[in-house]
């Protein structure tokens, strides 16, 4: 009997849907932000400078998310308990489960496993896709 052919990537295109809602969404929240601080008359110049700072940074990190490109498939899925803090010292503890992707450039990627992910399953992240979509049968 002959081994399996090993996976290869697929060429799945892009989302461009995905990318263009989700800079017309940055887009208004920094008008807005811009707006209400201009015409309120609260911001100085630095702030202002501020401002543009954080749009910009947070623009990098939307277009470097949306742009991320891999697959590969789950090698294990694992709930882990992840704690935050407020400000008042107050924590909460609450369960996140994770699937550990094995990219097909040998790599490895945790991510927020979806309801009905599985070891084995094969999981792909495209172009405009916020994160990883399971390969439908």
């Amino acid at each position: 009997m002959a081994a399996a052919a090993p996976l290869a990537p697929v060429d799945r295109g892009t989302y461009v849907y995905g990318i263009v809602w989700r800079l017309v969404v940055w887009a208004a929240f920094w008008i807005a932000v811009g707006y209400g601080a201009i015409v309120g008359g609260e911001a100085e110049t630095n702030a202002i400078l501020v401002m543009v700072g954080l749009a910009v940074a947070s623009l990098a990190f939307v277009l470097w998310q949306l742009t991320r490109v891999y697959e590969g498939v789950i090698d294990r899925v694992r709930v882990e308990q992840e704690t935050d803090t407020d400000e008042d010292g107050s924590t909460t503890t609450r369960n996140v489960t994770y699937a550990y992707i094995s990219t097909f450039d040998g790599k490895v990627k945790k991510a927020k496993a979806k309801r009905g992910w599985a070891r084995g399953d094969r999981v792909y992240k495209r172009v405009g896709d916020w994160g990883p979509r399971k390969v439908k049968d």
